[in-house]
């Protein structure tokens, strides 16, 4: 129908016009014209701020002539000044259509006369604030229109005289109605969140709820999709279901290779599908790739098709967005041209204990104001991965609850399971995505912290169990995030799991957990009344930085929050000034290990050795350590060490 302008941005480029193509989305018609609503310009204008939002006031209402076999005499800008307009009727006398303007005071019905387009009325019948008015059709005697009560979650079917007077409402469920229509007896809904058309008889219309009115069904149809628009003729009801954009049933995985990378030799280069599965028409439906190693000879990612050749992965149904709580479907591996199946994974639970964080695209995934760090980690060669799930992929009952699993060579472990065997009570967490009392959450969260070291073999988290003997804050209970100004729980502690043959942990030493398949180590001191927070680890991961209020030296004598460098073998004593607390012998230097059976588990971690230092050293005697854990000795292993 021709394009439309407008000054779609009057502050920041006053008097500059804009102009863009029609885009003609709901149609009217009466004996002589067909008519069609049109956002006109997209951009900044009113108090929007986004450049791909409707402009109040850019609207337009547009009409062409019907003829013998097109439209003639097209007028895209028949009618100017409507604010997003979402629904459009005609009679014999007027033309009526909805704004669901950004502005609250340009909402509702406005109308013009059907001869000329003379006396517009953009604010014919205002609505309050928090109500977005959707769709609109004519009776002889009404003007009936959905409206969304965004503010309360709900959708309303109203109806007013022709001519303008007294609302009546009901309430027909949550919001989401995005067609209306009415034949001789009823009015009809398209509600997209109940994914069903409902109706009502015209004279049964009541104020109140849907149950109120004789007549109403919620539910009159269950169409099998999310309807978007209705229509009646004759003795028929027609509808269109999944209107708004369904998923791309092909999704495949595609890798491409540069003219001369690898065995590509074809300019400019070589396409591959990694996913091609011809005895499936849908195709693999790949939701997204949980990481890559840095030279790509290995790839994980998630898909709904069954890959692995009548492995143990059958078919999933995960669809977007990552913050939709419903759905399952398939982590591979694909390496050397081999593809391989790991686990399946769960999107029930949302961002928040869903699995779907694993394959965000970026280092978070905001919903509604809140960050979600992303919950998967790989190895620098690729071998190793970490990843959560709430899934249960080891005899470990984790009741549903997400824990970290490290997959390497085939097989999975639970890397923040409770050693004892005990069922969780909460979940275990990467570093927050705000830290505390730094800086705004939005620049907190952009950060990733290095949970996973470089070589895959030790891991990083924070927890409320108690998972060594070691960790006694939470004997008495531990208050919870929000309580009075709490906003973490009070027993969160930082936790390292460690493979075997890393630093000291041995598969024959007292560390050792069969169930974890590792060692699990405590860094902070599981005694303070505070939480301690993960921040983040160096890529060998011998530095693991924590926030916390216990004063760990000599020197920190504020109740403050500071931040520590837990490293292996390098404390300085001259952070216990003003002089070294003597140790008392063995016994007394170290926390008394209440490890849980079967094994016992230290109270602290080792690594290898550090170079030998330049200076003289300073502090305890060879198998002692300081009151405040400044230096500490054990035979001639190496410990880590508080340095403020």
């Amino acid at each position: 129908p021709g394009p439309t302008s407008f000054e779609t941005r009057p502050d920041a480029e006053p008097g500059v016009i804009h102009t863009a193509p029609s885009t003609p989305r709901f149609v009217a018609v009466d004996a002589e014209h067909v008519y069609w609503t049109n956002t006109g310009p997209l951009g900044e204008g009113g108090d929007s701020g986004a450049t791909d939002k409707p402009v109040d006031g850019a609207g337009t209402i547009g009409r062409a002539k019907i003829g013998a076999t097109e439209g003639e005499d097209p007028e895209p800008a028949w009618i100017t000044g409507a604010s997003n307009p979402q629904g459009i009727a005609v009679n014999s006398e007027h033309v009526y259509w909805a704004n669901a303007a950004h502005d609250t005071l340009k909402r509702g019905i406005g109308r013009t006369t059907v001869i000329d387009g003379g006396a517009v009325e953009q604010d014919f019948f205002p609505m309050r604030e928090g109500t977005v008015p959707r769709g609109l059709v004519l009776s002889q005697s009404f003007v009936y229109f959905a409206r969304d009560e965004v503010d309360q979650d709900g959708s309303l079917l109203s109806r007013i005289p022709l001519d303008g007077g007294e609302k009546e409402s009901f309430v027909v469920g949550k919001t989401g109605i995005r067609g209306i229509a009415i034949d001789a007896t009823h009015v009809y809904w398209a509600s997209q969140s109940e994914e069903a058309i409902g109706r009502n008889l015209l004279t049964g219309f009541k104020t109140g709820a849907c149950e109120a009115n004789p007549g109403c069904e919620n539910e009159y149809l269950k169409p099998g999709g999310t309807p978007f628009g209705v229509a009646t003729a004759g003795e028929h009801l027609y509808y269109s279901v999944n209107g708004e954009t369904p998923p791309n049933p092909g999704a495949d995985l595609y890798r491409f290779q540069a003219d001369g990378a690898g065995s590509c030799a074809k300019a400019p280069g070589c396409l591959t599908d990694l996913t091609s599965d011809s005895t499936d028409p849908n195709g693999a439906e790949v939701q997204g790739v949980v990481g890559a190693s840095e030279d790509g000879s290995y790839l994980y990612f998630v898909a709904n098709a069954d890959l692995d050749g009548g492995g143990k992965a059958t078919r999933g149904d995960c669809h977007s967005p990552l913050s939709k709580p419903s759905g399952s479907c398939n982590l591979y591996l694909l390496h050397a041209g081999q593809l391989s199946f790991i686990a399946r994974l769960s999107k029930v639970g949302g961002l928040q204990n869903g699995d779907a964080v694993d394959w965000a695209g970026s280092e978070k995934e905001t919903v509604s104001g809140d960050s979600h760090p992303k919950t998967a980690l790989l190895s620098a060669d690729g071998q190793t991965l970490l990843f959560r799930s709430q899934e249960k992929l080891t005899d470990y009952d984790n009741h549903g609850l997400p824990e970290f699993y490290r997959y390497r060579d085939g097989e999975i472990t639970c890397a923040t399971c409770n050693p004892s065997g005990a069922s969780p009570t909460s979940a275990p967490t990467i570093a927050t995505t705000s830290f505390p009392t730094f800086g705004p959450l939005a620049q907190a969260a952009s950060v990733s912290s290095r949970f996973l070291a470089a070589d895959g073999d030790r891991v990083f988290f924070q927890s409320t169990e108690a998972l060594v003997g070691a960790d006694t804050n939470g004997e008495d209970g531990c208050p919870p995030a929000g309580s009075g100004s709490q906003a973490f729980p009070a027993c969160q502690d930082v936790y390292e799991w460690e493979a075997p043959g890393t630093g000291s942990c041995t598969v024959a030493g007292p560390g050792y957990s069969p169930l974890n398949a590792g060692c699990i180590y405590l860094i902070s001191t599981g005694k303070s009344s505070e939480p301690s927070f993960f921040a983040d680890a160096s890529e060998s991961g011998d530095d693991v930085f924590l926030f916390t209020r216990s004063q760990l030296v000599g020197q920190d004598t504020d109740q403050l929050t500071d931040v520590y460098d837990a490293r292996i073998g390098s404390g300085l004593t001259a952070q216990n000034l003003p002089s070294p607390v003597p140790c008392e012998g063995e016994a007394s230097c170290k926390p008394a290990a209440t490890p849980p059976p079967p094994y016992s588990a230290p109270p602290q971690f080792s690594g290898p050795p550090n170079p030998k230092p330049k200076r003289p050293k300073k502090g305890c005697a060879k198998g002692k350590k300081g009151k405040k854990k400044a230096c500490h000795g054990q035979g001639k292993k190496q410990h880590r060490h508080r340095d403020r």
